[in-house]
């Protein structure tokens, strides 16, 4: 269902809707880099809490070097979130 502003013109999908878009979006990336690297999110973990690394900025640089994960990748903020 849409949301209405104040004169009835539709103003786009409801943020719950959204929200779940972004989820379903962020879990396919998820899915998309464990079939790249072979690896699951715990290993992920282990290899960014084993690098020492706490910066955002290092931390996607070193998955882009050591997994070839693609800028976008480890750019995510949630995904960063979901493999510390």
């Amino acid at each position: 269902m849409s949301d209405v502003d104040k004169v009835g013109r539709t103003m786009g999908p409801t943020q719950n809707n959204l929200d779940l878009r972004i989820e379903s979006a962020t879990q396919t990336q998820i899915n998309n880099i464990q079939a790249r690297t072979g690896k699951t999110l715990k290993e992920l973990n282990a290899i960014i809490q084993g690098s020492g690394l706490t910066k955002h900025g290092e931390i996607r640089a070193m998955l882009q070097q050591e997994l070839s994960l693609g800028y976008g990748d480890g750019a995510d903020h949630d995904l960063a979130k979901r493999l510390r």
